[in-house]
């Protein structure tokens, strides 16, 4: 199934320097270089916190806890809602992006080689082989790829369920499930200019696990 129907846009405030999104049901966590910036569901920045440097951030709902690479990407930081470190995976590869991967309570990376599937005890197994820079989405049993100028939606088997295509004048940085309107969220950045956008899609037509929208009582309003 190919789509490419047209995508919403919306601007972010000062968003040069972010490299990763994440959303724990109640607010947006953006990452910068040292620090993570809290927006509001309608993209009001409310707050940031000071982190160490870090590459790439998703929320794990089993835990209410967020996971990161460090900027060398050969070690993955479990920080807690206050990003204060938790503890650390050591890796034998550096790791691109990370997301949760609620049917199993695991973590799924983007690597140089491939999707790898990484276990809170540090073992780890090849998902998909895949080369280059690109993003990886768990939405479990399902996962997506990012790669270039579309992401591709994988069933367990590994056999291509769909393939949504971005916008050609974006270069997308993270892509994020957004349960609450069953969206597909890009952060992205014009390649015509400066600062940072979310694109906005809705999401394949998929029999997802119900974990994917469970909300620790911590987030809810």
């Amino acid at each position: 199934m190919l789509i490419t129907s047209k995508w919403k846009y919306e601007d972010l405030e000062g968003g040069a320097n972010f490299s990763s999104l994440a959303f724990d049901g109640r607010f947006f966590f953006l990452a910068g270089l040292k620090a993570v910036y809290i927006y509001s569901k309608d993209f009001e920045r409310l707050d940031f916190v000071q982190t160490p440097e870090i590459s790439t951030l998703c929320y794990d709902n089993g835990e209410d806890c967020f996971w990161a690479a460090a900027a060398s990407g050969r070690e993955i930081l479990k920080l807690s809602r206050r990003f204060d470190e938790l503890a650390r995976i050591g890796l034998d590869r550096a790791v691109y992006d990370l997301s949760y991967f609620c049917a199993h309570d695991s973590l799924l990376a983007a690597t140089a080689c491939g999707i790898i599937e990484i276990c809170k005890h540090a073992d780890m197994r090849e998902i998909r082989a895949v080369s280059g820079h690109f993003n990886v989405l768990a939405i479990a049993p399902f996962y997506a790829i990012h790669e270039k100028d579309s992401i591709c939606f994988y069933a367990p088997d590994g056999i291509l369920h769909s393939t949504l295509f971005i916008p050609k004048d974006h270069e997308v940085l993270d892509i994020l499930f957004y349960h609450p309107e069953n969206e597909l969220l890009a952060l992205a950045r014009p390649k015509s200019g400066k600062g940072a956008r979310i694109l906005r899609h809705p999401m394949p037509c998929m029999d997802i696990c119900d974990c994917n929208y469970t909300i620790p009582k911590t987030c809810v309003l």
